[in-house]
C-alpha cells in the first residue's frame, strides 16, 4: 500500500509540473514572447559582457607598459596588437612607447565606448519588451475576465480582481528584472574568462565561493518563498477589505463603525508589514552575503600571493593587481543565482494568480451557439425550468410560461422568489440547463450570445452607471446618435430638467456608479439607455421601484410608448404599474403559483390578490 501510494503521489507531481509548465508556455504565448526576441536579449547580453571582458583585459599590457616603461614588446590580447601594428605602418608612424601608448589607451577607450553603446542599445530594447509584454499580458486578462459568466463575478470579489490586474505589472516587471539578471550572468562568465587568463589557480579559489554562497542562500531562499507567498494572501485580503469598505462608506457611517472598519484594517496591514519586512530583509541579507564573500575572497587571494612570495614562487605582480580589481567586480555578481531565487520567489505567487484565470474551472462561462438571432417572430417559453447556484437549493423549480410577440407579461411576488434570476438566464448572464429556455421554438443556448443580447435591452433594479458624462452613459452602447435622439429620449424620461440644472448640461461627469444623481435620476438615466437602444425586448427589473409618484406616472408613460410594438418582461413590486400587463405570473420560492391577467388574478382571490389587498391596504 505504501509502495502504490509512493508511485502515486510521483505521478500526481509529475502532471502537476507538466500542467505547470503547459501554464507557463500559454503564459509566454498570450505575451506574444518570440524567439528571435529572446536571441536578442541574448545577443546583447553576450556582447556587452564580452565588450566589457576585452577592456579588462587590455588593462593588462597598459599596466605592463607603464611598469615596465617600455610599450614596444606589449601584447594586447586577442589579435589586437596585428591591428595596431598595421594601423601604425599604414599611417606611417614610428611605434615608439608614447604612441603606443597613446595606440593602447585608444584601443581601450574605443572597446568600452562600444561597450557604453551596445549596453544603452541593451536597455532600450528591454524597456521596449517590457512594454510590449505588459500590454499583452494586460489586455489577455482584461478580455479573459469578459468571458467568465455572472456567477464567477458573483463569488469573487472585486478588489480581489483589481489585484490581479496589478499582478499583470508586476509579473513583467520581474521579467524584465530577470533580463537584467542575465547581463549579469554573462558578465560574470566573461570575467571568469579573464581570471583564468590571469591566473587560473587563484580563479579556482575564487570559485570556491559559489558553493558556500549556494549553502548560504539555500536556507534564505525558501523563507523569502514562503514570505512572499503569504504576503501575497495578505495583499488579496487587504485589496477586498479596503474595496468593501470604500464602496460601502454609507453604510459604515451610518452604523457608526468607522473605529471598527480602521482597526480591522489597521491590524491586517500592520500583519502585511511584518510578513514584508521579514522578506525584505531575508532579501536585503543575500544581498549582503556577496559583499562579505567579496572581502573573504580578497583576503583568501592576498593570503595566497603572500604565501607564494615567501617560498620564493614567481608572481606577476601586475596581473596579480589587476586580478584583484577584477575578481572584485566578480564576486558580487555571483549574487546573480540569489538574485535569481529572490526574483522567482516574489513572482511565483502572482504569476500562479494570474494563471488561474486560463483555466476555465469555476469561472461559469455561458457559451454562445452559433445561429444568429434575427427578432422574436412568436414566443418565449420557459419549460419545467430548474435552477440553482452552485452551493445553493433550487432557486427555480419547474417553471413554465410563455411570453407573446409584442406582449406585456409581468412577474410579481416576494423578493427572494427567483425573478430576477429569470431575467437573467433570458440575458444569458448565466447559462440555463438544456431544453429550458426557447425563442420561436428553438432553445435559446443555439442562439449567438451578441446576436441575442442585441435584440434585448435591460432596466435593472440598481442601474449600473459608468464614471463618465451623462451622455456617454445614456448612449452607451451606440456608435453614432444624434443630438435630436438624445434630447427626445431624455424628454420622455423626464431628464431635461436635470439636464439644465446640471454645470455642463449633458456633459457633466456623474460620478462613480452616478454618485451625483439621485436614485430615480438614475433609474430614468437606465431607462432613456434602455430606450435608445431600441431594441425588439425589453426586460426591466423593477425599473421605477426607485422613482417618485408624480415621476413615475411621466416615466410609465414614456415606457408605455417604448413598449408599444415590443416585446416585455416586467418584475413589479408596485401591482398598480401592471394594470395594462396581458399576462401576470406569480412567483414565490421559484415556483409559480399562478398566472393570468389582473382581472382574472384578483377574481381567484389568490396570493397575487392578497398582495393586492395589502398594497391597497398600505396606500
Amino acid at each position: 500500500m505504501t509502495k502504490y501510494s509512493y508511485f502515486d503521489r510521483l505521478a500526481r507531481a509529475r502532471e502537476d509540473i507538466k500542467q505547470k509548465r503547459i501554464l507557463l508556455r500559454k503564459l509566454t504565448g498570450v505575451m506574444h514572447v518570440q524567439p528571435h526576441q529572446i536571441v536578442i536579449v541574448v545577443a546583447f547580453s553576450v556582447l556587452v559582457a564580452a565588450l566589457d571582458a576585452v577592456g579588462l583585459g587590455l588593462l593588462v599590457p597598459l599596466a605592463e607598459g607603464v611598469v615596465a616603461g617600455d610599450f614596444t614588446a606589449t601584447d594586447l590580447p586577442i589579435g589586437l596588437d596585428q591591428i595596431v601594428t598595421s594601423s601604425l605602418k599604414a599611417l606611417e608612424v614610428a611605434p615608439t612607447a608614447a604612441v603606443m601608448f597613446a595606440a593602447i589607451a585608444a584601443v581601450i577607450f574605443v572597446v568600452n565606448l562600444l561597450g557604453i553603446v551596445t549596453g544603452f542599445l541593451n536597455v532600450v530594447y528591454g524597456q521596449y519588451l517590457q512594454g510590449k509584454y505588459q500590454y499583452h499580458l494586460n489586455t489577455f486578462v482584461y478580455s479573459r475576465y469578459f468571458s467568465f459568466g455572472k456567477a464567477y463575478f458573483d463569488r469573487t470579489s472585486q478588489g480581489t480582481i483589481k489585484k490581479v490586474l496589478e499582478y499583470t505589472n508586476q509579473i513583467v516587471r520581474v521579467i524584465r528584472a530577470l533580463q537584467v539578471n542575465l547581463g549579469n550572468f554573462t558578465r560574470l562568465l566573461a570575467y571568469m574568462v579573464v581570471m583564468f587568463w590571469l591566473s587560473w589557480q587563484l580563479m579556482l579559489l575564487v570559485l570556491l565561493v559559489g558553493p558556500l554562497l549556494y549553502i548560504i542562500s539555500r536556507f534564505v531562499m525558501r523563507r523569502v518563498n514562503a514570505l512572499w507567498t503569504q504576503a501575497k494572501d495578505i495583499t488579496l485580503a487587504l485589496g477586498q477589505e479596503s474595496f468593501n469598505m470604500l464602496s460601502a462608506l454609507p453604510l459604515v457611517w451610518s452604523y457608526s463603525r468607522e473605529k471598527q472598519a480602521k482597526k480591522k484594517y489597521g491590524a491586517m496591514n500592520e500583519n502585511f508589514r511584518k510578513v514584508q519586512l521579514r522578506a525584505q530583509m531575508f532579501g536585503a541579507f543575500t544581498v549582503t552575503i556577496p559583499t562579505l564573500m567579496t572581502l573573504v575572497t580578497m583576503l583568501v587571494v592576498v593570503s595566497y600571493i603572500t604565501w607564494t612570495m615567501q617560498r620564493g614562487g614567481a608572481i606577476d605582480l601586475t596581473r596579480m593587481v589587476i586580478f584583484l580589481y577584477v575578481a572584485s567586480r566578480t564576486v558580487p555578481l555571483f549574487k546573480v543565482f540569489n538574485t535569481a531565487w529572490v526574483v522567482i520567489s516574489e513572482i511565483t505567487p502572482p504569476i500562479q494568480e494570474v494563471l488561474r484565470l486560463f483555466g476555465d474551472k469555476k469561472k461559469y462561462m455561458v457559451a454562445g451557439g452559433s445561429v444568429q438571432f434575427a427578432g422574436l417572430q412568436e414566443h418565449i417559453e420557459f419549460r419545467d425550468l430548474t435552477y440553482a447556484y452552485e452551493g445553493r437549493s433550487e432557486i427555480l423549480q419547474r417553471v413554465s410560461f410563455r411570453i407573446p410577440k409584442g406582449q406585456l407579461t409581468a412577474l410579481v411576488g416576494p423578493s427572494g422568489g427567483g425573478k430576477s434570476t429569470i431575467i437573467s438566464l433570458l440575458m444569458r448572464f448565466y447559462d440555463c440547463p438544456p431544453g429550458t429556455v426557447f425563442v420561436d421554438g428553438a432553445d435559446i443556448r443555439t442562439f449567438t450570445l451578441a446576436s441575442l443580447r442585441h435584440q434585448m435591452a435591460t432596466v435593472d433594479q440598481e442601474p449600473i452607471l459608468l464614471h463618465d458624462s451623462l451622455r456617454n452613459n445614456i448612449t452607451y452602447g451606440h456608435e453614432e446618435v444624434t443630438p435630436e435622439l438624445v434630447h427626445d429620449v431624455a424628454v420622455k424620461t423626464h431628464l431635461d430638467e436635470l439636464i439644465k440644472r446640471l454645470p455642463q448640461g449633458l456633459d457633466t461627469l456623474i460620478g462613480d456608479r452616478g454618485v451625483q444623481l439621485s436614485g430615480g435620476e438614475k433609474q430614468r438615466v437606465a431607462i432613456a439607455r434602455a430606450m435608445l437602444k431600441g431594441s425588439e425586448i425589453l426586460l426591466l427589473d423593477e425599473a421605477t421601484s426607485a422613482l417618485d409618484s408624480k415621476t413615475e406616472q411621466i416615466v410609465q408613460e414614456a415606457l408605455a410608448e417604448a413598449i408599444q410594438g415590443r416585446t416585455a418582461l416586467v418584475i413589479a413590486h408596485r401591482l398598480s404599474t401592471i394594470r395594462g400587463a396581458d399576462n401576470i405570473i406569480y412567483v414565490d420560492d421559484g415556483k409559480v403559483v399562478e398566472q393570468g391577467t389582473m382581472t382574472e388574478l384578483i377574481d381567484k382571490g389568490g396570493a397575487f390578490a392578497r398582495q393586492w389587498e395589502a398594497q391597497a391596504a398600505n396606500a
